[in-house]
């Protein structure tokens, strides 16, 4: 385990992950330590690659998500690094707690004018993708269009060709027959 390795600098037991990206750093002199980029598991201190999910030794999660944002972080860490929130849920709900229902109330209204606002640009993008899907639908059925007027003019040329190659037949068959 991490927490029983002595550091090599001062000699101390208790090299601990740092926050928020893993990285490893003895607890009483602050000295850090290369971990080839490898991220350690807070649950069982496991060296493991940095863009696993699951901890190759114990298998837990080695990220969880900012209930504010959604970013993925490293699961040891306090805080997002996206938006620097408190990533222990149990401390957000019990500060709403201890804050209270009108207190909790009045911030959640004044944060509605940036959420509406947020979704809205959001709205905004999605329907301007789907326009432009809808415009790109609209430009292949056209050439679909003008190409099957194209085949169509191109089998009514061909209609009259052949029907009048079948009557100048017929004509040269009535010329031979009268001509007899």
């Amino acid at each position: 385990m991490l927490h029983d390795l002595a550091c090599p600098s001062c000699g101390a037991p208790g090299l601990e992950p740092r926050q928020p990206d893993g990285a490893l750093v003895c607890k009483f002199c602050g000295h850090g330590y290369s971990t080839d980029g490898r991220v350690p598991c807070p649950h069982c201190d496991t060296l493991n690659d940095p863009h696993a999910d699951f901890c190759a030794q114990c298998g837990k999660k080695l990220k969880r998500s900012c209930p504010a944002c959604g970013f993925e972080n490293w699961a040891g860490a306090e805080f997002c690094s996206q938006c620097g929130r408190d990533l222990d849920t149990l401390e957000i709900i019990t500060s709403r707690y201890a804050q209270g229902f009108k207190d909790t109330l009045q911030q959640q209204r004044q944060q509605a004018g940036s959420l509406k606002a947020g979704e809205e640009a959001a709205s905004q993008k999605r329907l301007a993708v789907m326009w432009e899907k809808e415009r790109q639908r609209q430009a292949e059925m056209a050439k679909d269009r003008s190409r099957q007027k194209a085949q169509q003019n191109m089998l009514l040329i061909m209609a009259v060709l052949v029907g009048a190659a079948v009557l100048c037949a017929l004509a040269g068959a009535l010329v031979f027959l009268n001509l007899r």
